[in-house]
């Protein structure tokens, strides 16, 4: 709770869609991305619109996350994908929590 807290309190429904991985929450112009597991490659960032987002980072330590750009994605050019490197671990295998930030 000490490290995810911004992704719980005060915030409420995301409206996007429910991934496999975990939950959505929502503060403002922010998304946390709860992932309660491991996912194979980059992991999609399903409902946000990709030319609006301004960052993804690791809420716990504050490291920014690139947006994937790999031509497997090409398929998919309305999802956003974060690129957690080439063999993703999580560092918090409990609820490791990527925040979105978008433009106004």
């Amino acid at each position: 709770m000490k490290r995810n807290h911004d992704s719980i309190y005060g915030c409420g429904i995301a409206n996007v869609p429910k991934p496999d991985y975990g939950r959505v929450t929502r503060k403002g112009n922010k998304y946390y991305f709860h992932m309660f597991e491991n996912t194979i490659g980059p992991v999609p960032l399903m409902g946000l619109e990709k030319n609006k987002v301004k960052k993804i980072r690791a809420l716990a330590s504050g490291y920014e996350i690139p947006i994937s750009t790999s031509w497997v994605h090409s398929d998919y050019p309305d999802i956003v994908f974060a690129n957690l490197g080439p063999n993703p671990l999580l560092p918090d295998n409990i609820d490791y929590v990527l925040e979105v930030e978008m433009e106004d």
